[in-house]
């Protein structure tokens, strides 16, 4: 006996997401929430997206029925779709498996996040194999659909954010031979943000307001032009302090790499000032600290981590107001 298919839309998201039938036998008109997407098709336990569009997804069912009677009658059907065609989920996988092996576990969970739209933007439009794209136009309805999109604070993607996110997808399109949404993302603009850097007088009173561990971290900061996790990830054995320099590289052992394959392998050696390394010096020791601890402590790196990337501007009377507030910017 052949399995029954029915055609359901899904309403809500996360939590919230229901499969709602839709009662194909029903006469009259319709509303617009019947024909509105997502749809699916129910035969057993599985369900399988068949796009937004109400009419190709009854037309849809409609094939799979046939295909299933045509099974359960022991007719010799013609396996659905040629086995060579790259499916959009499997590709997807596959170029995460292959960032995982060559990139951060921050790198890795961002291209996770920005292909995730592009997937859930496939589901929707029934898109299931690359070869379905054959244009740049056939990305334009994916460049709406992330405009439309809102985050956590319930607002619009910042056109920057859509952007990066398409930049990404671009990148997971031209892995796969497909180069044409380069052109579509050479036509999103978006506006650079001015970053204004301190004052001299705004920083020193950042560093009036600040106590001994924080100004040794903004110090760290100032003169080393380190990134946040690069700064998180040093260890006091990356201090040579016989000629003043401290040495940024990556980490296996602790799952870090440096941005850039430049700096990969052999890292970056920058001089610092000799008063700062003493100061390194006297903190490991003070600490009891081995040269493969990490020089951040729980309280500096939280403070540091709020410091460099807040880009509020204070005022240099309420920099730290309270022992329970941090610094909230620093733009240099």
């Amino acid at each position: 006996m052949a399995l029954s298919v029915k055609l359901y839309r899904v309403v809500g998201k996360g939590k919230d997401r229901r499969y709602i039938p839709i009662d194909l036998e029903r006469r009259g008109r319709r509303s617009k929430e019947d024909v509105t997407g997502p749809f699916y098709l129910r035969y057993g336990l599985k369900y399988e997206s068949v796009g937004m569009d109400f009419k190709a997804a009854v037309e849809a069912m409609q094939r799979r029925q046939a295909t299933l009677d045509a099974v359960g009658s022991g007719v010799a059907v013609k396996a659905d779709g040629d086995p060579n065609r790259k499916g959009v989920a499997d590709e997807v996988k596959k170029f995460l498996a292959k960032k995982s092996l060559l990139k951060g576990p921050k790198t890795v969970k961002t291209y996770t996040e920005r292909l995730g739209y592009f997937l859930d933007w496939c589901e929707r439009s029934g898109i299931k194999h690359l070869d379905q794209l054959t244009v740049g136009d056939d990305l334009l309805p994916y460049v709406s659909f992330l405009r439309q999109r809102k985050n956590t604070r319930d607002t619009l993607f910042e056109p920057r954010y859509v952007y990066n996110i398409f930049q990404t997808c671009n990148t997971f399109l031209r892995a796969n031979g497909i180069l044409f949404a380069g052109e579509i993302l050479g036509q999103l603009d978006y506006e650079e943000k001015e970053v204004k850097p301190y004052k001299p007088h705004e920083l020193r009173a950042l560093f009036q307001a600040a106590d001994d561990e924080e100004k040794l971290w903004m110090s760290y900061f100032l003169n080393t032009g380190c990134r946040e996790q690069e700064v998180a990830n040093a260890e006091y054995c990356d201090l040579l302090d016989d000629v003043n320099v401290v040495w940024v590289r990556s980490k296996p052992h602790r799952g870090f790499k440096l941005k850039g394959k430049r700096w990969q392998n052999k890292g970056r050696k920058l001089p610092v000032p000799t008063a700062l390394m003493e100061k390194l010096r006297d903190r490991m020791i003070a600490k009891a600290a081995k040269p493969s601890d990490l020089i951040p402590n729980t309280i500096g790196l939280q403070t540091v981590v709020a410091a460099s990337t807040t880009r509020s501007q204070p005022s240099p009377e309420t920099v730290r107001p309270s022992r329970s507030k941090t610094v909230t910017s620093t733009k240099y």
